[in-house]
């Protein structure tokens, strides 16, 4: 799952192919992400003439989505939750 993916199945209404990368904002805005490395400033760039680059945000909404690890009390109590079901 794709981090655009992620939000369309959390927030869908964020989506729309208007935006850069189909998504509105910057992954970064998007807390349940958890994405302490990335910013926009890390996206901006200005090429040798000291012009600004396009930003990559297709390529960084694009970007494969990990699931943060769960505490392990947290998963002892699903796993118990699931044997009952």
């Amino acid at each position: 799952m794709t981090r655009k993916e992620k939000v369309r199945e959390v927030i869908p209404n964020m989506v729309n192919d208007n935006y850069d990368g189909g998504i509105e904002g910057c992954p970064a805005d998007y807390t349940f992400l958890n994405l302490d490395d990335v910013y926009l400033e890390h996206c901006i760039s200005r090429d040798e003439d000291g012009k600004l680059m396009p930003l990559k945000c297709e390529e960084c909404w694009n970007t494969e989505y990990e699931e943060p690890a769960r505490p392990q009390w947290q998963q002892d109590i699903l796993d118990k939750f699931m044997r009952v079901i």
